[in-house]
């Protein structure tokens, strides 16, 4: 139940792959897992609470805005930590890719609930909601 945009090979080699609510837990390798709050909280402390967090994370190109935003930020970012988040966009249950190169993201286990930490080309910084019904990619933890 997981997909890649445009679902060519080339694609999901370069973007990887977006999961479902109900596949994500299951992808990791034995030895690896979803990040959880516990991680995603240092994280946030380590980066200055989030407000840039973003622009740390996501990759130094790829990036794209609407010209009237591109004058102010560019929309790619530092890629300091070596995550190097690219932008392939979302899958939604309504069968379609939504924001690719503008938007991104990865999941992170909190219990029941579906959250994800996402950026965007418009901003520096990261933010973690819930995302229902999205497909997202999944980042795994080393135990």
């Amino acid at each position: 139940d997981s997909y890649c945009y445009e679902d060519n090979v080339n694609n999901c080699a370069k973007y990887g792959r977006l999961y479902p609510d109900s596949e994500y837990r299951s992808v990791c390798p034995d030895g690896w897992r979803v990040p959880n709050d516990s991680d995603f909280l240092a994280l946030r402390l380590f980066s200055g609470f989030g407000y840039v967090m973003g622009h740390y994370m996501k990759s130094t190109s790829g990036w794209v805005v609407s010209d009237s935003v591109k004058e102010v930020y560019d929309g790619n970012g530092a890629n300091v930590w070596g995550l190097n988040i690219l932008p392939q966009g979302v899958y939604s249950d309504s069968l379609s890719y939504q924001n690719v190169y503008e938007y991104s993201g990865f999941r992170i286990d909190y219990g029941e609930k579906n959250y994800v930490f996402y950026v965007e080309a418009k901003k520096k910084n990261g933010r973690i909601g819930e995302r229902d019904g999205y497909y997202f990619p999944v980042r795994c933890v080393k135990e």
